[in-house]
């Protein structure tokens, strides 16, 4: 193992420790640590001991594992695993590996974070989730994955599944600013995309355009509430249209814009500020207005 390759998503360093019985060593004895220690007991994943290059620490514990010197953990380098909990993972690393110690690992910080959501969520290594993202599953969910992000993305926005039947993908190094995404059939967003702030992707109408269909939505969601079940719980959804989203790679998204039901934007365009798109866009082209209109084309 060299250059990077010790540094791994959550998931692969759980799947790690189920496939063999040595030993698991915590380089690192913070708040950071600790959190470590805590989110792997709730996967039933036990830390035998911790490790620090601080002498005084030596001797004493963190939440009940003992803490040792890095030459007692030379004694036992080949029964043992190490996952580095420590903002200097780099140099530990190195360090690591001149006392011949090479079974290290080190998980990014913010993937622990979002550890939380893993029944559900799918997060690629090196996402960033802010804490200002929300994922609201308004009905009970499933054993499922509802959302897939890939790798190298920053995430500051609300998915929203109003129904079980939902999905959301969104592809590697995307950006998406505070947004609101809200799925009932299927948003796919690819690769290299950026949705700027304050926009609204639908797969779906919400409502029947017709008012004898949807006369008595209202009156649904005051019941559901006064028996004390989500708003939407019984909402009669056989006369809501839902379609597909596909948004394709290297698209540019711009604030407070729409993306409506069915709607397929193509690869590398750019839908301008305040836009409602109602159909699909042609690849690299600029749409903008309501509703949205090519006024350029970029190839």
């Amino acid at each position: 193992m060299n250059g990077t390759g010790y540094i791994v998503s959550y998931e692969e360093f759980l799947l790690k420790t189920r496939q063999s019985d040595k030993k698991n060593i915590i380089f690192g004895t913070s708040r950071f640590a600790e959190s470590v220690i805590c989110e792997l007991r709730s996967n039933k994943i036990d830390i035998d001991l911790a490790c620090d290059n601080n002498e005084k620490k030596w001797g004493k514990d963190i939440l009940g594992v003992k803490i040792i010197s890095i030459d007692e953990l030379k004694q036992i380098k080949g029964r043992s695993r190490v996952l580095i909990a420590s903002m200097y993972h780099k140099e530990i690393y190195n360090q690591l590996l001149e006392y011949g110690i090479d079974d290290i690992f080190y998980i990014p910080e913010n993937d622990l974070k979002n550890a939380k959501y893993r029944k559900n969520v799918s997060i690629g290594l090196g996402t960033i989730v802010s804490e200002s993202t929300k994922f609201d599953f308004i009905q009970e969910t499933l054993d499922k994955v509802y959302v897939t992000i890939g790798k190298e993305c920053y995430i500051e926005n609300n998915f929203i599944f109003e129904k079980q039947s939902g999905l959301i993908k969104v592809g590697d190094r995307c950006s998406i600013g505070r947004s609101n995404i809200t799925s009932i059939n299927e948003i796919e967003i690819g690769n290299d995309v950026i949705i700027s702030y304050g926009c609204t992707i639908y797969d779906h109408d919400s409502h029947s355009v017709y008012w004898e269909e949807r006369m008595n939505d209202v009156r649904n969601i005051i019941a559901d509430i006064n028996s004390g079940v989500n708003f939407i719980k019984n909402k009669d959804w056989k006369n809501v249209k839902a379609k597909k989203v596909k948004i394709c790679d290297k698209v540019w998204i711009g604030f407070n814009s729409t993306i409506l039901k069915g709607v397929t934007i193509g690869e590398g365009a750019v839908v301008g500020a305040n836009s409602v798109v109602t159909k699909e866009v042609e690849p690299y082209t600029v749409v903008a207005g309501n509703p949205a209109k090519v006024v350029k084309r970029l190839k």
